[in-house]
């Protein structure tokens, strides 16, 4: 029973003894990283002060004064036209004929519901974002239709048949907010 119990100490002795080899590797590599670190942190590198490199220059009438670049003014870009649209995936496409279905019925809260759950399956596609136009135009909120056909019209690409559908909505769109001269710009886009 001695002997159990003194190999049992002894074995205690050795876990102990790998625990504080392993303490000490961790502590010395955390030293080690945060030396390293130190170097990365150092003042020079943080205050994005110009580096200044003194030389000499080649001939003492030559010493150039430093050029001050104007700052730059930001410059608008035109909304990225794509040249394909994409397709709706068939859950949408179902979702959003069921959402036209609700229109039609009166149903604006399950159209509205329909509509926005085609737009989460396809978010890239300008079908979704009619169907929410028309739900926003039956509750004559006339500018967020609006805004929502003008984010369609982005989505179309190039396909001009599409475009000239979405351009001929926002003019309706628009002359139902009695906006007339808009409503006629739109259908000059149409053509």
């Amino acid at each position: 029973m001695f002997a159990a119990l003194a190999g049992m100490q002894v074995k205690n002795i050795r876990q102990r003894q790998r625990l504080s080899l392993v303490r000490r590797a961790v502590l010395c590599s955390a030293v080690v990283s945060a030396v390293l670190l130190e170097g990365c942190a150092h003042q020079a590198y943080r205050t994005g002060q110009p580096v200044v490199v003194e030389s000499s220059p080649a001939e003492p009438d030559s010493v150039s004064q430093p050029k001050q670049i104007p700052e730059k003014t930001p410059v608008r870009k035109a909304p990225e036209v794509r040249y394909d649209y994409v397709q709706m995936s068939a859950p949408a496409r179902k979702l959003v004929g069921e959402a036209y279905a609700a229109l039609q019925k009166g149903r604006w809260q399950a159209a509205l519901s329909k509509a926005e759950r085609a737009q989460r399956l396809s978010s890239k596609s300008p079908e979704p974002y009619e169907a929410l136009a028309a739900v926003r135009a039956f509750k004559q909120n006339y500018p967020q239709a609006e805004q929502l056909y003008l984010k369609a019209l982005s989505l179309a690409g190039k396909d001009a048949k599409k475009r000239a559908s979405i351009w001929r909505k926002v003019a309706q769109v628009r002359r139902d907010n009695g906006d007339v001269s808009g409503a006629d710009r739109a259908l000059a886009n149409a053509r």
